[in-house]
């Protein structure tokens, strides 16, 4: 005798209750052909009947010698069913021969408010990880934005920048890195230094190609780093402070270096 079962599309079965745990009824089960319900514990299938006081039940047409629910004693089922009885009646949650977790019975409200919880938990994260994403994706469309405005306003094209930078560490004898164009340095490319035992120290030393109208946005320390002469003219039409400047011309493989003052202003 036992009171729980499993099917393979409601769920598990508890005829203790009305609705059987599952939305459904004992008419359902009950001498019913073509119903398939199956021990929760040993997988053995079992079947719905009432005894002959009356009292709903599950039995296995052949028991099986290692199966508890099947071997339990009358008065064990019994026991079980008068303690979960009480417990529902009391106004607790009470699970009858539960095997995918200990045996419990709680409160209905204490568990609707972990279960309430953990579904505000859950969308909760779902949202951080929606508006993660979605930042992301910003970010990664605003690079891309930024690396075609920089190739747009220098002129070059790939295999041309692949000659630039080989031309800047050759001169320079440096390891150096190049980042993204970052509309801090007049959206130029930051060159970085790489130093330390394993290369793991960067040290801002220029910027590569900046953008000769928004040359204020760019610090006064820095070096310039361009890829041709008709660059210096143009940043020294907009420079208003002396600059250092790179000429790195990829075309003919030119290297070397200028100061670039500012224009005079007619008065």
């Amino acid at each position: 005798m036992q009171f729980t079962a499993e099917h393979a599309e409601w769920g598990k079965v508890d005829i203790t209750l009305d609705d059987l745990g599952c939305s459904r009824s004992w008419e359902e089960i009950h001498r019913v052909r073509g119903v398939e319900l199956r021990c929760p514990e040993c997988g053995g299938q079992v079947f719905a009947r009432l005894s002959k006081l009356g009292t709903r039940h599950l039995y296995h047409r052949t028991r099986p010698p290692s199966c508890s629910l099947a071997n339990e004693s009358l008065e064990h089922h019994l026991l079980k069913l008068e303690l979960v009885t009480c417990a529902r009646a009391a106004g607790y949650r009470a699970e009858l021969e539960w095997w995918t977790t200990p045996s419990y019975v709680a409160a209905d409200g204490k568990r609707a408010e972990e279960e309430e919880e953990a579904r505000r938990q859950a969308r909760t994260q779902a949202r951080q990880r929606a508006v993660k994403e979605r930042e992301k994706a910003r970010k990664k469309k605003a690079k891309a934005r930024a690396y075609d405005l920089f190739w747009e306003r220098t002129g070059l094209d790939q295999q041309q920048w692949r000659y630039f930078r080989a031309l800047a560490e050759l001169y320079f004898s440096r390891s150096l890195v190049f980042g993204a164009p970052d509309s801090r340095y007049g959206d130029g490319r930051p060159v970085y230094e790489r130093s330390g035992p394993e290369g793991e120290q960067w040290s801002l030393v220029g910027v590569a190609c900046p953008d000769p109208c928004q040359l204020r946005d760019c610090a006064e320390e820095l070096a310039l780093l361009v890829h041709c002469h008709e660059y210096l003219e143009v940043l020294a039409n907009r420079a208003w402070a002396p600059f250092q400047i790179y000429v790195l011309d990829p075309d003919i493989g030119a290297m070397y270096q200028e100061r670039v003052l500012p224009s005079p202003i007619d008065l």
